[in-house]
């Protein structure tokens, strides 16, 4: 399973809050380089790019699409409707995906402002700031909770290395689970060891549920690989329980998998 420095982690959450921090303080002379070095960032960090990866296959969410609608919909300038998603998730795509479509070009920037966000005034600078309160603002405080939620899941060591899996921000993440859970049903080390007698048991049974109630050859292996990633962290000394509930959640619940799941649940 991929796992990174701790250190690392922090510091890529501490360079997206200051560089989020600039793309709010922005204006009409330093909207487009502030909009690009955020989206630069979050596409390309090491550690943030797991969290673009996330937001950005959200099927649930198409912002060309509703930006096409809604234009088509519009009337003078400023009267586009601004119309989000109320599920948090899809909103929290929405709004991350309108900042990257901005930064792509794929929507055009002074007609996307003048369009929606014309309120009362001629000047760019007015439609920027309005733009921030009603765009930028809510996303950033949104993924700052995603972070918090993150950063307090760190144990007090300070040299740690934390696994991808905690970087999972919402669940609709079959590839992010795909790139963090390594190893196949043939694959598991020896030298794994958890020191609990119960768990190890109930791990064991786990693995023989997977592989005798999953049929589909393609879910079977991917639940083994997160059955192993489960047998990983639970060995460490200080075993990160929401990675575990994380990856124990996205195993299929069929015939006795589920009661097995609840069980390992109970113990951690």
């Amino acid at each position: 399973m991929q796992e990174y420095k701790k250190t690392t982690v922090k510091r890529s959450i501490q360079k997206f809050r200051d560089y989020a921090n600039d793309f709010i303080k922005s204006d009409m002379n330093t909207f487009d380089d502030r909009l690009n070095v955020f989206v630069h960032f979050c596409v390309t960090d090491e550690v943030f790019s797991k969290i673009d990866l996330q937001l950005s296959s959200n099927q649930n969410v198409d912002v060309l699409v509703w930006y096409k609608e809604s234009v088509s919909k519009m009337g003078s300038m400023g009267t586009a409707k601004l119309s989000f998603p109320v599920n948090e998730i899809d909103r929290l795509s929405f709004l991350y995906l309108i900042v990257k479509a901005l930064s792509e070009k794929k929507i055009r920037k002074n007609d996307f402002l003048i369009r929606f966000f014309a309120t009362g005034s001629s000047k760019m600078d007015s439609y920027i700031i309005t733009f921030i309160n009603a765009i930028v603002i809510p996303l950033v405080r949104e993924l700052d909770y995603k972070l918090e939620e993150i950063e307090s899941s760190f144990s007090a060591s300070a040299n740690e290395n934390v696994p991808a899996s905690i970087l999972q921000i919402i669940n609709a993440g079959d590839n992010f689970i795909q790139q963090i859970s390594q190893g196949n049903e043939n694959t598991q080390k020896a030298s794994i060891k958890i020191k609990n007698v119960e768990l190890e048991k109930l791990i064991a049974e786990l693995k023989n549920a997977i592989m005798s109630d999953i049929t589909d050859k393609n879910e079977k292996l991917r639940a083994i690989d997160l059955a192993n990633g489960v047998e990983k962290e639970l060995s460490l000394e200080e075993p990160n329980k929401t990675v575990i509930s994380t990856l124990l959640k996205a195993i299929p619940v069929i015939g006795s998998i589920g009661s097995i799941i609840s069980a390992i649940l109970a113990l951690i």
